[in-house]
């Protein structure tokens, strides 16, 4: 299983950034959460206009 985050950022200051957890999905393969998150940061960056990338993190079992 993966969990999603995004590095949102303001601005190109790194002290602008934060990571922000999908946590209303978890996914059972990277390449889903891959797909997913970068449909989010693609979102970010057009309507939000921020700066945003995607990362997936394996949790549970598959951490190990």
């Amino acid at each position: 299983m993966f969990i999603g985050i995004l590095l949102v950022c303001t601005s190109a200051d790194a002290f602008t950034c934060r990571a922000r957890s999908n946590d209303m999905s978890i996914f059972s393969t990277h390449k889903e959460c891959s797909a997913e998150m970068v449909v989010m940061a693609k979102y970010a960056a057009d309507v939000l206009q921020i700066l945003a990338r995607p990362y997936c993190f394996p949790i549970g079992d598959t951490a190990t």
